[in-house]
């Protein structure tokens, strides 16, 4: 058989196995219109009446069917793919009431501010969001006066607790701090008094020990150099005696 669809127009072919005697509710899958069609064999009920009414011989009443169609048409079972359909969007449509009501019930996090109202005993009205911080000097002879620099200054310098007291340092961490002092600069006193007298006494150790002549002969050389350069080097600073 042969099924059309009112809306576009869209024609099916289905076998009449697939329509039962009493009809269905049927989609079209081009523009999604949903109709009742009945079994060519089985007329609806509406259907029988029409053509009731145009049989000779009776009086023509207006069709008052309405009511009766549409009670039959709530009686019968809608396809479980249009009710599978139906669920669906109801289902969405749920979803979404829920997250604009959820939006919209959004609360304003309690930001710590004190308000009294206008009649409250004992409270001035404030002015500007807050208090004038203590620390600053609050008195001022006219509009354009000045804070006291002085006054500021106090305000931001720390002031010592009267109530600490300062740890006495140990008298053995006093001398181990001096004697360490002091044993470092003797070190480095010995050390330089050393390398002079190993300087001065270089011919006598060259011949007194004849395996440490190369080593003698490069840190003697080094000594000299380092003389000259520092030699150039002050007497570019110390101006020369013309005689």
């Amino acid at each position: 058989m042969r099924l059309t669809c009112p809306k576009c127009n869209a024609r099916y072919e289905v076998g009449q196995a697939a329509l039962p005697t009493e009809g269905r509710d049927v989609q079209c899958s081009g523009c999604g219109n949903t109709w009742f069609q009945a079994h060519p064999d089985h007329p609806s009920q509406p259907d029988r009446a029409a053509a009731a009414g145009d049989m000779p011989g009776r009086d023509h009443q207006p069709p008052d069917t309405n009511e009766a169609f549409v009670a039959e048409r709530a009686h019968r079972e809608l396809d479980p793919a249009v009710i599978e359909i139906l669920r669906h969007e109801a289902e969405r449509e749920s979803r979404l009431r829920a997250l604009e009501r959820g939006a919209g019930l959004e609360s304003q996090p309690d930001l710590g501010l004190d308000f009294a109202g206008p009649g409250a005993p004992g409270q001035a009205p404030r002015r500007g969001g807050g208090s004038r911080p203590a620390s600053l000097p609050s008195h001022a002879e006219g509009s354009g006066a000045l804070p006291d620099v002085g006054n500021l200054n106090a305000t931001l310098r720390p002031q010592a607790d009267p109530d600490f007291e300062a740890e006495p340092v140990p008298a053995a961490t006093r001398a181990g701090s001096s004697s360490g002092f002091v044993s470092g600069f003797g070190l480095v006193a010995v050390t330089a008094l050393a390398l002079v007298l190993v300087y001065s006494n270089a011919s006598r150790i060259r011949n007194s020990l004849p395996q440490v002549a190369p080593v003698m002969d490069i840190y003697v050389a080094k000594v000299d150099r380092g003389r000259v350069w520092l030699d150039s080097t002050i007497g570019s600073y110390v101006p020369k005696q013309v005689p």
